[in-house]
């Protein structure tokens, strides 16, 4: 195999430099890897751009020279690369090469593939990671884990402080309804905060009706109304509670503070825990703490 033969393989210049080549096969082993692809000739064309990949890297080392390349022949390919080879699979009747050689020579290509694409992985993530922890991105994460762990507190103490009911009064009580073009939709307004209504909404609006709502001390989270008049009464709850999600929601506030512990350079942590620390966190903290007025309500408003 000559070095214009090899670099055709990967599909390079035959002048390229050592980034070129690793990149080119790179490219191509994620391509023809044959636990990714499995066309019949995916295997032996593994191989192929494994051993030119080879070739080169070692004409670059200085390991081998065009003169001692041991590849081809001038007159005939070699065992793989026969002429009459063609990227056919080791059964085909015009390859020469045994299975036993054929399965040797694939997995010394597998086993080299893969460590090169673990390394070159490597060294991305590695590279992704240290600009993570050198720049604002890795200080906001910080914060972010302060944060987390302060509601997380917060949402504990409230939680373990337990429950306490309030009669509102009907002045401070509002039904508004929406019409979507289908259908009505009731809606209880209590403390500048909306709950839905599915049924009972006409005792609601009579002044004898006792109102008692049940929320938590810290957050004032509501997390029961009832209404009653006379012998009848109803009740209903918001969709969502922090107090009835106990501990799942202090768990994901604590989210960030666990990854500081789990900081490699690979995929799962550069590609999803940094981003999920950067952009989701703080998008799910804001929806948290200003849905039904609960950072309003913390503060005293």
């Amino acid at each position: 195999m000559t070095r214009a033969e090899a670099a055709q393989i990967l599909g390079v210049s035959p002048q390229a430099n050592e980034a070129q080549i690793k990149r080119a096969f790179r490219k191509k082993a994620m391509l023809l890897h044959p636990d990714r692809n499995d066309s019949p000739n995916a295997r032996a064309q593994f191989i192929e751009i494994h051993e030119a990949y080879e070739h080169l890297s070692d004409l670059l080392s200085g390991k081998t020279t065009e003169a001692k390349t041991h590849f081809y022949s001038s007159n005939q390919g070699s065992k793989f690369r026969s002429p009459h080879h063609k990227h056919r699979h080791y059964a085909d009747p015009f390859s020469s090469m045994s299975r036993e050689e054929f399965e040797a020579r694939y997995e010394r290509a597998r086993r080299a593939a893969e460590e090169t694409l673990d390394r070159e992985s490597e060294i991305i993530f590695q590279n992704s990671l240290d600009e993570y922890q050198n720049t604002w991105r890795r200080k906001f994460a910080k914060a972010m884990a302060i944060l987390g762990i302060g509601l997380c507190i917060l949402f504990t103490v409230d939680y373990y402080l337990g429950t306490t009911t309030e009669v509102v009064p009907n002045n401070e009580v509002e039904i508004v309804t929406r019409n979507d073009g289908y259908y009505h939709f009731r809606y209880l307004n209590i403390h500048h905060v909306e709950y839905e209504i599915k049924k009972g909404h006409t005792i609601i609006k009579n002044p004898r009706t006792k109102i008692v709502i049940t929320h938590t001390y810290i957050f004032k989270d509501i997390l029961k109304i009832e209404a009653s008049l006379n012998n009848y009464s109803i009740s209903f709850a918001p969709r969502f509670s922090i107090y009835n999600n106990f501990p799942f929601v202090q768990i994901f506030m604590l989210l960030p503070l666990i990854s500081f512990f789990f900081e490699r350079p690979k995929f799962n942590f550069v590609f999803f825990v940094v981003n999920f620390n950067i952009y989701v966190f703080p998008i799910i903290i804001f929806i948290l703490m200003f849905h039904d007025g609960r950072f309003l309500r913390l503060i005293g408003f």
